[in-house]
């Protein structure tokens, strides 16, 4: 397996958890990133990918800029789906080489 370099975005506690199982499996947080915290492409660095792990009300600010650094994306925060439409969009204006990945429940 593919060791990634991750960017968390989010440490409370799903964050921590996700957080707790990369490391486990040998994956290297390179970035740790919570509310004070500003996400672009500096503090993203040279991540494989981000893992968005926060509330509502910022997941979807997070999204663009990780997308504006042209990063892939995890997207672990829920209770969003409303917005869907939005990030649909969001997604669509990248290039096309960029990847996106969503997660809509993380069991």
């Amino acid at each position: 397996m593919k060791k990634l370099k991750i960017a968390h975005i989010g440490l409370g506690g799903m964050g921590k958890a996700v957080l707790n199982v990369a490391e486990e499996r040998g994956h290297e947080a390179i970035a740790k990133l919570d509310r004070d915290d500003q996400v672009n492409s500096e503090t993203l660095g040279n991540c494989d990918i981000a893992i968005e792990c926060t509330i509502p009300s910022a997941c979807l600010v997070n999204l663009d800029k990780i997308l504006y650094a042209q990063k892939d994306c995890l997207m672990v925060t829920t209770g969003w789906y409303d917005q869907m439409d939005v990030v649909k969009t969001m997604v669509k204006n990248q290039d096309e080489d960029l990847c996106f990945r969503l997660i809509i429940q993380l069991v």
